[in-house]
C-alpha cells in the first residue's frame, strides 16, 4: 500500500488504523505478532502460538506497524500518538540490542524508511535522534548479513539484497561485491520457467505447503525481479 502510494481514505488503510488503535497491545508497543487461532489452521512452526511467543518476534512487525499509523493517521490523532508512543519503546530495544532477527531488523529498516519525511519531529520527540536509529540499524543489518556465500541455497539465510534492494542504500557502497555475487546467485538459480524455488519447508501439512510454497515463488519472482531491476547497470 505504501508502495503504489495509497491514501488514508482507502479502506483497507482505514481497516489497518481501526486494528490497531481497537486492539489492545501485548507488551508497551508491541501488538501481538501470533495469535491462539492460528494453531487452528495449518502453518510454518514458527507461526505457531504457545505462551510467551511474542519473546520470540518482539518488535516484528509492531515497529513498522507504528510508522505506518504516524504515516497514514490525521496529525495529532489519536492513531499518531500512538504510533509515536510505541516507537519510543521500539527504539529503546533497537539502540539497545547487540544483534536481531533478520525479520525484525527488516522491520526497522522498513520504519525509518517510512519516516524519512518525519525526521523533524522524531529528533525533537523521541529518545534517539533519527540518524543514531538509522546508523545502529545500518550496524545491526552488516552484521546480520550471511557472508558465506556457499550457504545461500540453503534454509532461511539473511542475504544481501534482502536488505540493499537498490544502488541508493547507504550500505551499497560498503558491500558492493557482496550484493553483486547474490545478483548473479539470482540469476543462476533461476529455474527453467524463469522463478525460483523456495529454500525452507515447514515440515508438516505436506499438501497445504505444496500449495503456499508455490505463492511463494511468487512472491519472490515479483521481490527479486524488482531488485535485479534496480541493479540492472551493474548487472549490464
Amino acid at each position: 500500500m505504501v508502495e503504489v502510494g495509497a491514501s488514508q481514505e482507502e479502506p483497507v488503510v482505514q481497516g489497518l488504523l481501526s486494528y490497531l488503535v481497537h486492539t489492545p497491545q501485548i507488551g508497551p508497543g508491541m501488538w501481538p505478532s501470533v495469535l491462539p487461532k492460528n494453531n487452528c489452521y495449518p502453518h510454518a512452526p514458527w507461526w505457531h502460538f504457545e505462551e510467551n511467543a511474542q519473546a520470540g518476534w518482539m518488535f516484528n512487525p509492531s515497529v513498522e506497524l507504528a510508522a505506518f499509523l504516524i504515516h497514514w493517521s490525521p496529525t495529532e490523532s489519536g492513531g499518531t500518538l500512538l504510533g509515536w508512543e510505541s516507537l519510543a519503546f521500539a527504539l529503546r530495544r533497537v539502540m539497545q540490542a547487540t544483534s536481531m532477527d533478520r525479520h525484525e531488523l527488516n522491520n526497522y529498516r522498513k520504519c525509518l524508511s517510512l519516516l524519512t519525511t518525519h525526521k523533524e519531529r522524531f529528533d525533537a520527540q523521541m529518545e534517539y535522534a533519527f540518524a543514531e536509529v538509522e546508523s545502529k540499524v545500518q550496524d545491526l543489518t552488516k552484521d546480520v548479513i550471511d557472508r558465506d556465500v556457499s550457504n545461500w541455497g540453503t534454509g532461511y539465510k539473511p542475504l544481501p539484497l534482502d536488505f540493499i534492494q537498490g544502488p541508493e542504500d547507504p550500505l551499497y557502497p560498503q558491500l558492493k561485491e557482496l550484493v553483486h555475487q547474490n545478483l548473479r546467485f539470482y540469476l543462476d538459480q533461476r529455474t527453467d520457467e524463469g522463478i525460483w524455488n523456495i529454500s525452507w519447508n515447514w515440515g508438516q501439512y505436506s499438501e497445504v505447503f505444496a500449495v503456499a510454497s508455490r505463492y511463494w515463488q511468487g512472491i519472490l519472482a515479483v521481490e527479486r525481479y524488482k531488485i535485479l531491476k534496480a541493479f540492472r547497470e551493474d548487472l549490464s
